[in-house]
């Protein structure tokens, strides 16, 4: 079916390369947790593993960020950023097969 508008060329303000200050910037992206709280959480997951267990985000974040004097975000950062292999996945765990 055809449009019932006859065709019209676009006559409004037309598109002009955008600049930018830097320092005019409020909002940037978040920064990678620090260094300090990676490797902690790494440290704790291995350990936690090699003892047969997976850690609890709800308690490695808080311990994280008393041994590390990160932020909560950081911390969180740190525990995303674990193997999946280390990490509890989100919902109920699979039931057992045996």
């Amino acid at each position: 079916m055809a449009s019932a508008l006859p065709h019209k060329t676009y006559t409004g303000h037309k598109w002009h390369s955008i600049e930018f200050e830097p320092s005019e910037i409020k909002i940037a992206w978040p920064a990678p947790p620090p260094e300090t709280a990676s490797k902690w959480m790494k440290k704790e997951a291995d350990r936690l593993r090699a003892e047969g267990k997976i850690g609890k985000r709800e308690a490695m974040v808080p311990d994280c960020m008393k041994a590390t004097g990160c932020t909560k975000r950081q911390a969180e950062a740190a525990h995303k950023a674990l193997p999946q292999e280390v990490r509890r996945s989100r919902g109920k765990p699979p039931k057992s097969s045996g």
